[in-house]
């Protein structure tokens, strides 16, 4: 089986590949941010061990994490933010590495990872290949003004935190443009798939 890791920076156009990854070739996706809720939910470790290190002012009325609050705590604290990472981290690739797992059980040829911070959160390491979707600036910032009903400047700042593109163009095998055209977008999608079809039956 081949696990492939999908990133990109906010706006690219992520979602669309993933989703359209699922509905027409039916590959098992993990999406790592929604991974990472899931393991901060009240029960669970994450959420456990996030209050013992930031206390209850981060949890909500409804006992869930306030994560508002949680973003408040550690937005400009470089320490606070590292802790935090330090403990959903590596949380999120034991969730990961139990769904390769079932994924291998259950045969299929390809599995895929996908993260804005799939690099810095080194889920890189479970991958044989990397993709980045990438899309210009001015596309980028288009959709999320549109999609999102962010202003321009917020939009600017979001991706000025992201590590810039050139980062990622080094380390993936597959770059998928996604400017514009989704039928280009999609044909460059089923290339790649087809020649991983192709290796597994090597």
């Amino acid at each position: 089986m081949q696990i492939i890791g999908i990133t990109g920076g906010v706006g690219s156009g992520k979602s669309t590949v993933l989703h359209y990854i699922e509905e027409t070739w039916s590959l098992p996706v993990l999406c790592a941010d929604d991974i990472g809720r899931a393991v901060q939910r009240r029960g669970e470790e994450g959420y456990r061990r996030i209050v013992e290190a930031f206390g209850s002012e981060v949890v909500a009325e409804d006992g869930e994490l306030n994560r508002s609050q949680l973003a408040k705590v550690i937005y400009g604290d470089e320490d606070q933010r590292k802790a935090l990472e330090a403990i959903v981290h590596p949380l999120v690739r034991k969730r990961i590495e139990a769904e390769i797992a079932a994924a291998k059980e259950r045969q299929v040829f390809c599995l895929l990872i996908e993260s804005a911070i799939l690099v810095e959160a080194g889920l890189d390491a479970l991958c044989d290949e990397l993709w980045l979707v990438r899309a210009e600036l001015p596309v980028r910032i288009g959709r999320l003004m549109r999609d999102r009903g962010y202003t321009k400047e917020r939009c600017e700042a979001i991706i000025r935190a992201q590590l810039p593109e050139e980062a990622f163009l080094r380390r993936c095998r597959v770059c998928i443009d996604n400017n514009a055209d989704l039928s280009h977008t999609f044909a460059q999608i089923d290339q790649e798939l087809n020649r991983l079809k192709e290796k597994e039956k090597v």
